[in-house]
C-alpha cells in the first residue's frame, strides 16, 4: 500500500509541476480519484495541492 501511494504521489507531483488545471483534472479522473462529472474546480484544487505539498 505504501509503495502504491508513493507511485501515486510521484505521478501527482509531476502533474502539479505542469501547473495545468486540465492536466490535473485528467490525471485525477484517470486515477478514479474524481468522477468524470466532478464539480471540483481543477484550478483551485491545483493551487491548494501545490500549497499543501511542502
Amino acid at each position: 500500500m505504501a509503495e502504491e501511494y508513493a507511485i501515486f504521489r510521484r505521478d501527482l507531483d509531476e502533474v502539479l509541476a505542469q501547473r495545468d488545471p486540465a492536466a490535473l483534472r485528467a490525471f485525477m479522473v484517470a486515477r478514479e480519484e474524481w468522477p468524470e462529472d466532478t464539480t471540483t474546480d481543477p484550478e483551485r484544487a491545483l493551487w491548494l495541492m501545490i500549497a499543501t505539498s511542502f
